[in-house]
Protein backbone atom coordinates (compact mmCIF):
# COMPACT_ATOMS: atom_id res chain seq x y z
CA UNK A 1 0.00 0.00 0.00
CA UNK A 2 2.86 2.47 0.86
CA UNK A 3 4.53 1.67 -2.48
CA UNK A 4 1.32 2.51 -4.33
CA UNK A 5 1.14 5.96 -2.59
CA UNK A 6 4.75 6.73 -3.48
CA UNK A 7 4.22 5.91 -7.14
CA UNK A 8 1.06 8.05 -7.19
CA UNK A 9 2.89 11.02 -5.57
CA UNK A 10 5.68 10.84 -8.13
CA UNK A 11 3.17 10.89 -10.93
CA UNK A 12 1.47 13.99 -9.57
CA UNK A 13 4.80 15.75 -8.99
CA UNK A 14 5.89 14.99 -12.51
CA UNK A 15 2.79 16.63 -13.95
CA UNK A 16 3.63 19.81 -12.03
CA UNK A 17 7.32 20.24 -12.88
CA UNK A 18 7.72 18.46 -16.22
CA UNK A 19 6.50 19.07 -19.69
CA UNK A 20 3.28 17.35 -20.73
CA UNK A 21 5.22 14.70 -22.68
CA UNK A 22 7.55 13.98 -19.77
CA UNK A 23 4.62 13.85 -17.36
CA UNK A 24 2.90 11.30 -19.59
CA UNK A 25 6.04 9.14 -19.68
CA UNK A 26 6.42 9.19 -15.89
CA UNK A 27 2.75 8.27 -15.41
CA UNK A 28 3.04 5.31 -17.80
CA UNK A 29 6.11 3.91 -15.98
CA UNK A 30 4.40 4.25 -12.61
CA UNK A 31 1.36 2.38 -13.92
CA UNK A 32 3.56 -0.44 -15.27
CA UNK A 33 5.37 -0.81 -11.92
CA UNK A 34 2.05 -0.95 -10.07
CA UNK A 35 0.73 -3.67 -12.41
CA UNK A 36 3.89 -5.81 -11.96
CA UNK A 37 3.72 -5.48 -8.19
CA UNK A 38 0.05 -6.48 -8.20
CA UNK A 39 0.74 -9.62 -10.28
CA UNK A 40 3.59 -10.60 -7.96
CA UNK A 41 1.36 -10.22 -4.88
CA UNK A 42 -1.44 -12.34 -6.45
CA UNK A 43 1.06 -15.09 -7.30
CA UNK A 44 2.32 -15.22 -3.72
CA UNK A 45 -1.26 -15.42 -2.38
CA UNK A 46 -2.13 -18.29 -4.73
CA UNK A 47 0.99 -20.24 -3.74
CA UNK A 48 0.27 -19.77 -0.03
CA UNK A 49 -3.31 -21.07 -0.45
CA UNK A 50 -2.29 -24.17 -2.45
CA UNK A 51 -1.02 -26.27 0.44
CA UNK A 52 -2.31 -29.63 -0.97
CA UNK A 53 0.69 -31.65 -2.23
CA UNK A 54 0.41 -32.85 -5.82
CA UNK A 55 -0.95 -36.34 -6.52
CA UNK A 56 -2.22 -36.72 -2.94
CA UNK A 57 -5.30 -39.03 -2.83
CA UNK A 58 -8.42 -37.75 -1.13
CA UNK A 59 -8.41 -40.67 1.33
CA UNK A 60 -5.55 -43.05 2.16
CA UNK A 61 -6.00 -46.66 1.05
CA UNK A 62 -6.31 -49.18 3.85
CA UNK A 63 -4.13 -52.31 3.82
CA UNK A 64 -6.12 -55.32 2.67
CA UNK A 65 -6.45 -58.27 5.05
CA UNK A 66 -6.17 -61.82 3.70
CA UNK A 67 -9.64 -63.29 3.44
CA UNK A 68 -10.53 -66.98 3.77
CA UNK A 69 -11.37 -68.27 0.36
CA UNK A 70 -11.55 -71.99 0.99
CA UNK A 71 -7.89 -72.61 0.25
CA UNK A 72 -4.58 -72.93 2.03
CA UNK A 73 -4.32 -69.32 3.23
CA UNK A 74 -3.63 -67.83 6.65
CA UNK A 75 -7.01 -67.86 8.36
CA UNK A 76 -8.81 -68.62 11.56
CA UNK A 77 -10.99 -71.07 9.63
CA UNK A 78 -10.09 -74.64 8.64
CA UNK A 79 -8.41 -75.31 5.31
CA UNK A 80 -10.41 -76.61 2.39
CA UNK A 81 -10.11 -78.22 -1.04
CA UNK A 82 -7.38 -80.83 -0.53
CA UNK A 83 -6.75 -84.59 -0.59
CA UNK A 84 -6.21 -86.42 2.69
CA UNK A 85 -5.55 -89.72 4.40
CA UNK A 86 -6.74 -90.68 7.88
CA UNK A 87 -6.40 -93.39 10.46
CA UNK A 88 -8.21 -94.17 13.71
CA UNK A 89 -8.46 -96.79 16.44
CA UNK A 90 -11.15 -97.53 18.98
CA UNK A 91 -13.57 -100.09 20.28
CA UNK A 92 -16.64 -101.82 18.88
CA UNK A 93 -19.53 -103.39 20.76
CA UNK A 94 -21.82 -105.96 19.13
CA UNK A 95 -25.41 -104.89 18.68
CA UNK A 96 -26.67 -108.48 18.31
CA UNK A 97 -25.54 -112.09 18.49
CA UNK A 98 -24.41 -114.02 15.44
CA UNK A 99 -27.18 -116.31 14.30
CA UNK A 100 -27.24 -119.23 11.92
CA UNK A 101 -28.31 -122.84 11.48
CA UNK A 102 -26.61 -126.22 11.46
CA UNK A 103 -26.84 -128.90 8.79
CA UNK A 104 -29.58 -130.41 10.94
CA UNK A 105 -31.46 -127.08 10.92
CA UNK A 106 -30.68 -126.44 14.56
CA UNK A 107 -30.80 -122.75 15.51
CA UNK A 108 -27.35 -121.46 16.45
CA UNK A 109 -26.72 -118.34 18.48
CA UNK A 110 -23.25 -117.00 19.37
CA UNK A 111 -22.81 -114.27 22.00
CA UNK A 112 -19.90 -111.88 21.41
CA UNK A 113 -17.64 -109.67 23.49
CA UNK A 114 -16.65 -106.09 22.67
CA UNK A 115 -13.38 -105.72 20.80
CA UNK A 116 -10.93 -103.21 19.38
CA UNK A 117 -11.20 -101.86 15.85
CA UNK A 118 -9.16 -99.84 13.38
CA UNK A 119 -10.00 -97.74 10.33
CA UNK A 120 -8.02 -96.25 7.44
CA UNK A 121 -9.40 -93.93 4.78
CA UNK A 122 -8.47 -91.62 1.94
CA UNK A 123 -10.57 -88.88 0.42
CA UNK A 124 -11.06 -85.27 -0.60
CA UNK A 125 -12.20 -82.24 1.41
CA UNK A 126 -14.24 -79.68 -0.55
CA UNK A 127 -15.60 -76.77 1.46
CA UNK A 128 -17.70 -78.20 4.27
CA UNK A 129 -18.07 -81.61 2.60
CA UNK A 130 -15.85 -84.68 2.42
CA UNK A 131 -15.94 -87.87 0.38
CA UNK A 132 -13.74 -90.87 1.14
CA UNK A 133 -13.15 -94.58 0.81
CA UNK A 134 -12.79 -96.33 4.20
CA UNK A 135 -11.66 -99.77 5.28
CA UNK A 136 -12.42 -100.90 8.84
CA UNK A 137 -11.76 -104.12 10.74
CA UNK A 138 -13.06 -105.69 13.96
CA UNK A 139 -12.69 -109.17 15.45
CA UNK A 140 -15.19 -110.19 18.15
CA UNK A 141 -14.55 -113.00 20.61
CA UNK A 142 -17.24 -115.64 21.12
CA UNK A 143 -17.99 -116.08 24.83
CA UNK A 144 -20.98 -118.41 24.73
CA UNK A 145 -23.27 -120.21 22.32
CA UNK A 146 -26.59 -121.93 22.28
CA UNK A 147 -28.01 -124.63 20.06
CA UNK A 148 -31.77 -124.37 20.03
CA UNK A 149 -32.40 -123.75 23.75
CA UNK A 150 -29.32 -125.43 25.20
CA UNK A 151 -26.30 -123.33 26.14
CA UNK A 152 -22.65 -124.34 25.61
CA UNK A 153 -19.35 -122.67 26.57
CA UNK A 154 -18.18 -122.14 23.02
CA UNK A 155 -15.22 -119.89 22.12
CA UNK A 156 -13.67 -118.55 18.94
CA UNK A 157 -14.00 -115.30 17.02
CA UNK A 158 -16.03 -113.59 14.35
CA UNK A 159 -14.28 -110.92 12.25
CA UNK A 160 -15.81 -108.23 10.06
CA UNK A 161 -14.08 -106.18 7.37
CA UNK A 162 -16.05 -103.38 5.75
CA UNK A 163 -15.22 -101.36 2.65
CA UNK A 164 -17.39 -98.26 2.52
CA UNK A 165 -17.77 -95.06 0.54
CA UNK A 166 -18.52 -92.26 3.01
CA UNK A 167 -19.84 -88.72 2.67
CA UNK A 168 -19.54 -86.15 5.48
CA UNK A 169 -20.93 -82.73 6.25
CA UNK A 170 -18.66 -80.62 8.46
CA UNK A 171 -21.00 -78.22 10.25
CA UNK A 172 -19.47 -74.69 10.06
CA UNK A 173 -18.98 -72.93 13.39
CA UNK A 174 -16.73 -70.01 12.43
CA UNK A 175 -13.79 -71.71 14.17
CA UNK A 176 -11.50 -74.69 13.77
CA UNK A 177 -13.78 -76.79 15.99
CA UNK A 178 -16.44 -78.47 13.83
CA UNK A 179 -18.97 -81.22 14.52
CA UNK A 180 -19.79 -83.44 11.58
CA UNK A 181 -22.27 -86.02 10.32
CA UNK A 182 -21.47 -88.88 7.98
CA UNK A 183 -23.12 -91.76 6.13
CA UNK A 184 -21.63 -94.60 4.14
CA UNK A 185 -22.56 -97.64 2.06
CA UNK A 186 -20.51 -100.55 0.75
CA UNK A 187 -19.78 -104.19 1.48
CA UNK A 188 -19.01 -106.22 4.59
CA UNK A 189 -16.81 -109.33 4.50
CA UNK A 190 -17.29 -111.79 7.36
CA UNK A 191 -15.58 -114.92 8.61
CA UNK A 192 -15.38 -116.86 11.87
CA UNK A 193 -14.23 -119.97 13.69
CA UNK A 194 -16.07 -121.58 16.61
CA UNK A 195 -14.34 -123.86 19.11
CA UNK A 196 -15.81 -126.36 21.59
CA UNK A 197 -13.91 -129.00 23.60
CA UNK A 198 -11.03 -129.03 21.18
CA UNK A 199 -13.24 -129.17 18.14
CA UNK A 200 -13.32 -126.29 15.66
CA UNK A 201 -16.03 -125.36 13.21
CA UNK A 202 -15.69 -122.78 10.46
CA UNK A 203 -18.53 -120.32 9.96
CA UNK A 204 -17.27 -119.78 6.43
CA UNK A 205 -16.54 -116.53 4.63
CA UNK A 206 -19.13 -114.39 2.93
CA UNK A 207 -19.94 -110.83 1.96
CA UNK A 208 -23.03 -108.68 2.18
CA UNK A 209 -24.33 -105.14 1.85
CA UNK A 210 -23.08 -102.82 4.61
CA UNK A 211 -24.00 -99.32 5.73
CA UNK A 212 -23.03 -96.96 8.53
CA UNK A 213 -23.82 -93.63 10.19
CA UNK A 214 -21.40 -91.38 12.05
CA UNK A 215 -21.40 -88.31 14.27
CA UNK A 216 -18.13 -86.72 15.37
CA UNK A 217 -16.14 -83.68 16.40
CA UNK A 218 -12.92 -82.50 14.77
CA UNK A 219 -10.32 -79.80 15.43
CA UNK A 220 -7.69 -78.50 13.03
CA UNK A 221 -4.43 -78.76 15.00
CA UNK A 222 -2.29 -77.73 12.01
CA UNK A 223 -3.11 -76.49 8.55
CA UNK A 224 -4.88 -79.45 6.86
CA UNK A 225 -4.27 -81.61 9.96
CA UNK A 226 -7.37 -82.57 11.98
CA UNK A 227 -7.73 -84.62 15.15
CA UNK A 228 -11.17 -86.16 15.61
CA UNK A 229 -13.35 -88.38 17.78
CA UNK A 230 -16.42 -90.08 16.33
CA UNK A 231 -19.26 -92.43 17.20
CA UNK A 232 -20.62 -94.78 14.56
CA UNK A 233 -23.12 -97.53 13.89
CA UNK A 234 -22.21 -100.25 11.36
CA UNK A 235 -24.87 -102.53 9.94
CA UNK A 236 -24.21 -105.63 7.82
CA UNK A 237 -26.86 -107.71 6.09
CA UNK A 238 -27.19 -111.52 6.11
CA UNK A 239 -24.87 -113.64 4.01
CA UNK A 240 -24.59 -117.26 3.01
CA UNK A 241 -21.59 -119.25 4.19
CA UNK A 242 -19.70 -121.89 2.21
CA UNK A 243 -22.27 -124.49 3.23
CA UNK A 244 -25.11 -122.40 1.83
CA UNK A 245 -26.47 -121.53 5.27
CA UNK A 246 -27.74 -118.05 6.11
CA UNK A 247 -25.68 -116.24 8.75
CA UNK A 248 -26.72 -113.04 10.52
CA UNK A 249 -23.51 -111.08 11.23
CA UNK A 250 -23.04 -108.70 14.15
CA UNK A 251 -24.05 -105.08 13.76
CA UNK A 252 -21.90 -102.89 15.97
CA UNK A 253 -21.60 -99.59 17.83
CA UNK A 254 -18.18 -98.03 18.03
CA UNK A 255 -16.13 -95.03 19.14
CA UNK A 256 -12.85 -94.07 17.49
CA UNK A 257 -10.19 -91.40 17.82
CA UNK A 258 -7.91 -90.54 14.95
CA UNK A 259 -6.05 -88.03 12.83
CA UNK A 260 -6.64 -86.80 9.28
CA UNK A 261 -3.68 -85.44 7.31
CA UNK A 262 -4.13 -83.33 4.19
CA UNK A 263 -1.69 -82.69 1.37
Amino acid sequence: MTKHKCFLGLAILATLVATPAQAEEVSRKAADLMAQNSNSTDSVDQNSNNTQPPNTPLSPSLPSEPLYGGSDTASKLPASNYWYVSGSVGSASPGNDVQGSSIFNNKLNFALDSTSSWNIAGGYQRGNYRSELEISYSSFDVNNASIDTQSFPFSGNVSTTSILGNTYWDIPTGSKFRPYLGVGIGAGILSGKIKYQGQEADLGTGSSFAYQGKVGLEYELARKGNAFVEFKYLGIGKYQNDAGRDVTPPNSYGVNVGYRLGF
